[in-house]
């Protein structure tokens, strides 16, 4: 494994350096339960303990936290804002059904601010409408305006023919702030209860995007699906985002045939974990070069192991390199075993420290890298000078 050259060690030395002082200064705003926040805090704080060559990896760690962070900061900003606008709505005299919608706005918003910024982004623009119960009491007064219009609609002393544009107008009107079609059809309320409250289909159980927009669905027919304006949309959008994603995990398992085996073959990719969290044999524990490389097939694995071509080799090179390396562990025991039977039946004191110097030489080697294993072996087997003497 080639050594970090004198231009990697100065930029993995500034890169580090910006890291820590983004680890030390970047808890603000609402982490504190934020999973996505945990989990690019973890990786860009593990991705200093990589070799200085690996530079360009911290770069990239840190350029992806330092955007995700800012997002996620701007997000909660606007977040508040909202909160604040919707507080001060309830500080004043609301309709009944305002109140509650106010409320669960409150709710929504307050629980957003801890989720991911995908979450954060949907949250925010689906509960930034205004209560529509105003239009509804004014369609309800135009309404019975225009019951009192029909009744005299012969009446031979007006202009029947601006009444008739005044009545279009008003049922106009009154349709855009009346009841959705799509709603109030029986059918297509089964279908919003279907969706709502029925199992889906496809990878839904650990999707975060498409629980929330499901538990939006439930919450506002809980709330009087029919009675508010703005959500007249929300089944027809959710049919639309819920087509595209059974579309994608589709094509995405379409395409997973067609990936690198090592990725794909689940035999490999139970390899790839074994290899990456499980307990290596030999002396590895203070051994720095096969924790950095066991490090980073772990860092790999969080980032999302088949979405990355250049990963697809990853486990191959180590399996390459821990077999280079308990092949040479295995040669310094067996050199070691050798200079103990020399130490016993040798009579000279001066070939007794010779040796002794090449064993404690030898031992210490078994933490080195690969490349110090074999510099120490090539130069540990000679024999002792003053042997015969």
């Amino acid at each position: 494994m080639p050594a970090p050259t004198a231009e990697d060690q100065e930029k993995d030395k500034s890169i580090v350096k910006e890291i820590n002082a983004l680890l030390a200064a970047n808890k603000t705003g609402h982490y504190v339960g934020n999973r996505e926040f945990e989990q690019q805090f973890y990786v860009l704080k593990h991705a200093v303990d990589l070799d200085a060559k690996d530079w360009k990896v911290k770069r990239h760690a840190y350029d992806k936290f330092n955007d995700y962070n800012a997002n996620r900061l701007k997000l909660e900003s606007e977040l508040d804002a909202r909160i604040a606008a919707v507080e001060k709505s309830l500080s004043g005299k609301l309709p009944s059904k305002c109140r509650k919608f106010y409320n669960n706005q409150f709710v929504e918003l307050k629980s957003a601010r801890s989720e991911s910024n995908e979450l954060k982004r949907y949250k925010l623009k689906q509960h930034s409408v205004l209560c529509a119960k105003s239009s509804e009491e004014e369609s309800e007064s135009d309404e019975d305006t225009n019951e009192v219009d029909d009744l005299f609609w012969w009446w031979p002393f007006g202009d029947n023919t601006s009444e008739e544009k005044k009545k279009k107008r008003r049922r106009k009107k009154q349709q855009s702030h009346g009841c959705h079609q799509s709603c109030c059809d029986p059918r297509r309320e089964a279908q919003y209860k279907r969706y709502a409250f029925g199992s889906g289909k496809g990878h839904f159980q650990n999707n975060e995007e498409y629980i929330s927009k499901k538990t939006y669905l439930r919450n506002m027919y809980s709330a009087q699906y029919c009675g508010n304006a703005a959500n007249y949309g929300l089944l027809d959008n959710f049919l639309k985002y819920n087509y595209v994603r059974f579309k994608l995990e589709e094509s995405i398992e379409v395409s997973s045939f067609k990936c690198y085996a090592i990725c794909c073959d689940p035999r490999r990719e139970a390899l790839y974990k074994r290899v990456a969290f499980g307990r290596g044999r030999g002396y590895v524990r203070k051994n720095q070069e096969y924790q950095q490389k066991k490090q980073y097939l772990r860092i790999n694995h969080w980032r999302g192991y088949c979405e990355n071509v250049g990963n697809y080799g990853l486990v191959d090179n180590f399996l390459m390199y821990n077999h280079v390396r308990l092949k040479l562990e295995g040669c310094i025991e067996s050199r070691i075993g050798k200079f103990e039977n020399e130490i016993n039946i040798s009579n000279h004191v001066e070939c007794i420290k010779f040796y002794l110097n090449q064993k404690e030489a030898l031992r210490s080697a078994l933490n080195a890298s690969n490349s110090q294993k074999r510099q120490v072996l090539k130069q540990n087997n000679r024999k002792c000078p003053h042997q015969g003497e």
